[in-house]
């Protein structure tokens, strides 16, 4: 007899065992909002999840917490320290922990007729990375790099490494207002698949007003995928997100993403629930404590 192994997970199974999807997932509740385009608008310690470079404007510490429930026991949860040592350059660690909950093993004859049950196996992914930035400025003319070293573990019933590299530049032009991203992500593999991962790049271009910033950005990867976010300000302390994603396969409710963000003086607070068709909504929490 051959041991097969029935894994169904909903809308993550067509690249789970490489990680793919655990990639294409947010990290926290301010980038889910604006449905990952918001890579000249976030400018603070989530920024290493959009364009690592925007990390530069960190001048204090942060801790950030984020969650996600989703569907039964699928759980995601992200935990980061950002923090800037007078002239050094910003730094951050982050420690992300998705979980799939328990799966069963079945075993089929040679016929793949079922013969019975196994064990139950625990699928969890788990990813850390460190991250910096630097400004370069040529001709009264400002850029910005950065980028997060992330290290990946993927576990079903054995444990797979995995090392990637995101990196970003943002460009700040003498016309106010405008600001340029590029966003190179997924350079590495994971050595125990030989895989390598699709490189993914972004391209964007954000405008910011007085009370209202907007980004659109064009993903080329593995789905081209063309996004706007924007970001409000309806009150001083009451920031309102909302991110479209373009994408002709899917229905326009799974296009959109709504958010909130309240800020207080050291305490931010944010939420955004995303609708998904068949499944429901799911919702996503983030806090952030500066000092």
């Amino acid at each position: 007899m051959k041991k097969i192994q029935i894994i169904i997970i909903l809308f993550f199974m067509p690249s789970l065992l490489c990680g793919w999807s655990y990639l294409n997932l947010y990290n926290d509740a301010i980038s889910s909002s604006l449905n990952g385009a918001g890579d000249t608008i976030i400018r603070d310690s989530y920024a290493i999840y959009n364009n690592p470079a925007n990390f530069i404007f960190l001048f204090n510490q942060e801790i950030t917490f984020s969650y996600m429930q989703f569907v039964d026991n699928i759980k995601r949860g992200t935990v980061s320290y950002a923090r800037k040592i007078k002239d050094t350059p910003p730094f951050c660690i982050n420690v992300s922990y998705l979980s799939y909950g328990s799966i069963k093993e079945y075993f089929g004859d040679e016929n793949n007729n079922f013969a019975g049950e196994g064990n139950n196996l625990s699928l969890w992914l788990f990813n850390s990375g460190i991250s910096t930035a630097l400004r370069i400025v040529l001709a009264n003319n400002y850029f910005f790099v950065g980028g997060k070293l992330n290290f990946l573990v993927n576990h079903l019933d054995k444990s797979y490494y995995g090392i990637l590299l995101n990196s970003g530049i943002i460009y700040y032009p003498n016309f106010k207002g405008w600001i340029f991203s590029l966003v190179v992500n997924n350079i590495g593999f994971i050595d125990s698949f030989r895989v390598i991962f699709p490189i993914e790049l972004k391209i964007g271009v954000g405008y910011k007003f007085k009370l209202f910033h907007t980004e659109l950005n064009y993903v080329i990867g593995n789905n081209n995928l063309l996004r706007l976010g924007n970001k409000i300000k309806i009150y001083k302390s009451l920031n309102f997100l909302i991110g479209i994603k373009f994408d002709k396969n899917a229905t326009l409710q799974n296009n959109i993403n709504l958010g909130i963000e309240i800020n207080f003086p050291t305490l931010d607070l944010s939420y955004t629930v995303i609708p998904k068709a068949l499944i429901g909504y799911y919702h996503y929490f983030s806090i952030k404590m500066n000092w």
